[in-house]
Formats: structure tokens, C-alpha cells, sequence
């Protein structure tokens, strides 16, 4: 037989099932405070991902990158169905649609190079009861804090950038109007001894003053080519040498028919330290050809390719099939203007220059050392690769 329990009893029961009960609210209390802060922190670490993600994938202007990141605050505040945003900075505003003051509100400057230019704000648009923030969480301070730092480092990084693209094209400017100057001044000696020539009646003495002529016009094709490129540092060759060629016949007197080859590589571009010479070298040896290769009306062709070489140097020939070379003249050591010219760039670029009699003239020049910088382009791909030699 069974005894009841006494009241005594169940009072004590009673007590250790209320103690039970007030530990599982505690524990599921302490729970759902952990479970609360992961949420939120996980909404501040998507926050702060979602900035970064925008600002380094973005090409916008600072006005630009500022609306995008306002726009990003709502989501990881506590209530942002009912959060708004404001971002002040230099004295422009760039806000949330739903922007509104309130009393409800929370505040951190932006500073940038130890000066606040500023302010991040968020308000929210009704009263929300929280314990010891009052409406805003501790780590929502924090998180608006975090944000206006990175907004400050943002606005100096890209405040420097546009300053420097700003310098980028000034000089790009001032480099593009020395370069116009250059060929109007080579231009202008080119025309002075143009009308100096015509005073001269004797054909020997002319022809030097058209020499020199050519000279300074392959000198100002380079200014012109650099300054008309979106390029400023190197010229493209292959285009540079059909103009010079194209210059050189409509200058020189050709009764014959005298064909032009060109032969050049379609990505080579050098620096005017290698173009200039070798421009000069084109100049000399194509005019000699012109003026001695085909006597008598002799036809032929004069044939001038550049290609870049294995060891990351340029190879130069100028060939003609003229009557070739006279077996008499040692081209290295001629008395004659062009050909000391012509071994003398040469040596300035550290080149080496060789020479074939056979089925006409060939000069060939490789250009290679400490003279040599050139640029080969992949047009394919639109990739670009500098060699220094």
C-alpha cells in the first residue's frame, strides 16, 4: 500500500521544479544572447565585406563610392526596415532614399590627414526600447565607427589618386606640346635650308643642303609621330618608316621606276633614343640608294625590313637591286658624309653593321646592348611587353 505525499513534500517538489524551470530560462536566455550577437555580427562582418567588395570593384568617383556605401548600411543595423543613413562629407550629402532625422540617432566623424571632413549618421525612424544603449546596440556603435575610419582611408586614397591622374595628364600635356615644338623647329631649319639651297647654283653643293634637309625631316617625323600617339614614350615603326620612305621619294628626283618594299614587324615600337638613329640610318642608306643603285633608268627595288631577333635584339636591312656596291669603296672607311654617318649611329646604339655585294646592296644592322629599348605588342590579346637590350 501506497502513502500519499505530504504537503510538505510537495511544496519541496514544487520548489525544485520552479529552481529547474528558472535554469532552463536562464540557459535558453544566455542562448538566444549568443545566438542574437552571432546574427548581428555576422550582419557587421557582411556589412563590412559588401564596402570592401563595392570599393575594390568600383572605378567611381569618391560621390560615387559614398552613395553606394550609404546604401549599404541599413541591412546590418538591428531594425533596418526602420533605419536610415547619412553621409556628409566636404560639404556634399549623400543619403538613403528613406532619409529622415529623428531624435533617435547615432553619429561618428570621417577624418582624413587628421582633419574631420564629416560625418557617418544613422537614425532610426521610431523608438525602439534597449536596454543600456537605449536604441542603438554597443556593436553597432562600434560598427559605425569602424565604417567611418574606412570611409576616411577611402576618400584619401582615392583624393590622391585623382590628384595624381590630374598630374599624369598635365605632363602627358607637356610633353605632348615640347614634342609639337620640336618638330616645328626641326620644320623651320628644314625650310631655312630650303631657301638657303635655292641661292646655290652649283648641283653638288645643293644636293649636301637637300641632304641635310632629309636629315632634319626624318628627325621631326619622330617628334610627330610621339606627339599625335596616344603613346608618348614609343613610336611605332612600322608606321614611321613607310612615312619616311614616302618622304624620301617625293624629295629625290627618280626618273626610273623604283619600287618601295617595307617590310616591318607590326608590334615593334621603340623609344625616340632608338628611333632617332635609327630613322637616320633609313635616311642615309635608302638615299644612297636612290641616288646611285639604279643609273641610266634602271629599274629595281629598295627593300627595307626590321624584325626582332631570338636574343631580344632588332635586325635592320636596306636592300637594293641595284648595281651593286663598288668593289673599291670600303663602306667602313669612306670619306663620304652618309656612310661615316650611318657607322657612327651605329656604334651609338652598340650595334653591329654588315654588308652584302651579291644581287645588289644589303646593309644589315642589329641592334642590340645597353642602346637598345624597344616595346613588342601582342595585338591579339592587347598585351604589351618591354625589353631592354
Amino acid at each position: 500500500m501506497t502513502t500519499k505525499p505530504t504537503y510538505k513534500e510537495l511544496e519541496q517538489k514544487a520548489k525544485g521544479l520552479e529552481k529547474e524551470v528558472a535554469k532552463h530560462k536562464k540557459r535558453e536566455e544566455v542562448m538566444w544572447n549568443q545566438a542574437h550577437k552571432v546574427r548581428e555580427q555576422v550582419k557587421e562582418l557582411n556589412c563590412l565585406y559588401d564596402i570592401s567588395t563595392f570599393i575594390d570593384e568600383s572605378d567611381s568617383s569618391v560621390e560615387e563610392i559614398l552613395q553606394g556605401i550609404v546604401n549599404l548600411i541599413p541591412p546590418a543595423w538591428k531594425y533596418p526596415d526602420i533605419t536610415c543613413a547619412r553621409i556628409i562629407s566636404e560639404g556634399k550629402e549623400f543619403r538613403t532614399e528613406n532619409f529622415r532625422e529623428t531624435t533617435w540617432k547615432q553619429v561618428s566623424e570621417i577624418r582624413t590627414f587628421g582633419k574631420t571632413i564629416g560625418t557617418l549618421e544613422v537614425y532610426y525612424l521610431e523608438e525602439k526600447a534597449e536596454r543600456d544603449e537605449g536604441p542603438f546596440l554597443k556593436e553597432e556603435r562600434k560598427l559605425l565607427a569602424v565604417i567611418a575610419g574606412r570611409l576616411g582611408r577611402i576618400t584619401e586614397r582615392k583624393q590622391a589618386q585623382e590628384k595624381l591622374t590630374v598630374s599624369l595628364k598635365e605632363k602627358e600635356i607637356l610633353l605632348k606640346e615640347v614634342h609639337h615644338r620640336a618638330k616645328n623647329n626641326f620644320q623651320i631649319i628644314a625650310s631655312l635650308l630650303n631657301l638657303q639651297s635655292q641661292r646655290i647654283t652649283d648641283k653638288a653643293s645643293r644636293a649636301m643642303f637637300q641632304e641635310s634637309q632629309n636629315r632634319v625631316r626624318s628627325m621631326a617625323l619622330i617628334h610627330e609621330k610621339l606627339y599625335t600617339s596616344e603613346d608618348l614614350a614609343h613610336i611605332d615603326i612600322a608606321a614611321y618608316v613607310h612615312d619616311l620612305t614616302a618622304s624620301l621619294f617625293s624629295t629625290c628626283i627618280v626618273s626610273n621606276e623604283i619600287k618601295m618594299n617595307i617590310d616591318v614587324t607590326d608590334d615593334i615600337f621603340c623609344t625616340i633614343t632608338t628611333a632617332i638613329p635609327c630613322g637616320l640610318i633609313i635616311n642615309e642608306l635608302v638615299t644612297n640608294a636612290l641616288k646611285h643603285a639604279f643609273p641610266k633608268e634602271r629599274d629595281g627595288t629598295i627593300t627595307v625590313s626590321m624584325t626582332p631577333s631570338t636574343n631580344d635584339s632588332l635586325i635592320l636591312t636596306v636592300s637594293d637591286t641595284g648595281i651593286g656596291f663598288p668593289e673599291a669603296i670600303d663602306f667602313n672607311n669612306t670619306t663620304t658624309l652618309g656612310m661615316q654617318l650611318v657607322t657612327s649611329l651605329v656604334e651609338q646604339v652598340e650595334g653591329t653593321i654588315t654588308f652584302d655585294r651579291n644581287e645588289g646592296t644589303t646593309f644589315t644592322i642589329t641592334f642590340r646592348g645597353g642602346g637598345l629599348e624597344y616595346k613588342r605588342r601582342d595585338i591579339g590579346n592587347g598585351k604589351s611587353t618591354d625589353t631592354d637590350c
